[in-house]
């Protein structure tokens, strides 16, 4: 026969067995939540059109196997018809030459949009010259954020951004000595970063987030006497600043 006091500890344990339950089923339901919203979050409440994309193709053209594309930031905002009518201005004028190619990339982190216009200029009397172009808008307040507030929101400045670069570049060239294409003995340091075309590590940087991640692109000139463009893409212009 069960006591009264053995009654009241079950009852005691029961209580505190349903409120574990229920805790683990509340903070359930509001993981799940945020779950939904993160990946359903289509952002239709600062769209001027619901049914495009954040960001979306505005023009495109072919020539050959080479595409171009332009974006088009779909935000009800001042600041991006502001950024939309550059954009615009930047690519007619770029793409008055044919053999120019252009295309872009977004991310979006947290709250903030990051976008970058790639483009590639092949009307020169060399080689091809790479340069690129990137805003960054908060999602909460539509506007642009400028290179100083992004920076601040990193937590970094100038300087660290520079030291960053200056190490990939430092990397890259050990790694081009590594893979054969340069002799160290033929061409130091210093040479390998005249043949980049790189006087100021700072100098037309343009900053970029993905991943909740800072990243500055920078332009420099792949090509040399020693025919190691082949081991540049992209990607190798887009150099990691922080956290």
């Amino acid at each position: 026969m069960f006591s009264v006091e053995q009654e009241k500890s079950n009852k005691k344990t029961d209580k505190k067995m349903l409120y574990i339950i229920s805790s683990i089923i509340l903070i359930g339901i509001i993981c799940a939540g945020m779950f939904i919203y993160l990946n359903t979050n289509n952002y239709d409440n600062i769209k001027k059109d619901v049914n495009k994309d954040l960001v979306y193709t505005r023009f495109k053209r072919n020539i050959e196997d080479n595409k171009t594309e332009v974006p088009m930031i779909n935000i009800n905002s001042t600041d991006v018809d502001i950024i939309n009518k550059e954009i615009v201005d930047i690519m007619n004028n770029f793409l008055k030459e044919e053999n120019n190619l252009s295309d872009y990339e977004y991310s979006i982190n947290k709250n903030i949009l990051s976008v970058v216009l790639v483009m590639i200029n092949n009307n020169t009397d060399t080689t091809p010259i790479f340069s690129f172009k990137t805003y960054n808008i908060n999602l909460t307040t539509l506007k642009k954020i400028s290179n100083s507030e992004l920076l601040s929101m990193y937590n970094t400045n100038e300087k660290e951004v520079s030291n960053s670069i200056k190490t990939q570049f430092k990397e890259y060239y050990e790694e081009e000595i590594s893979n054969g294409y340069i002799v160290k003995e033929e061409c130091d340091y210093k040479c390998y970063i005249t043949w980049r075309g790189i006087t100021d590590y700072i100098d037309k940087v343009e900053y970029y987030v993905d991943d909740n991640k800072l990243y500055a692109y920078k332009e420099f000139n792949p090509y040399s006497i020693y025919e190691e463009e082949d081991y540049y893409n992209l990607d190798s212009f887009m150099f990691y600043i922080k956290d």
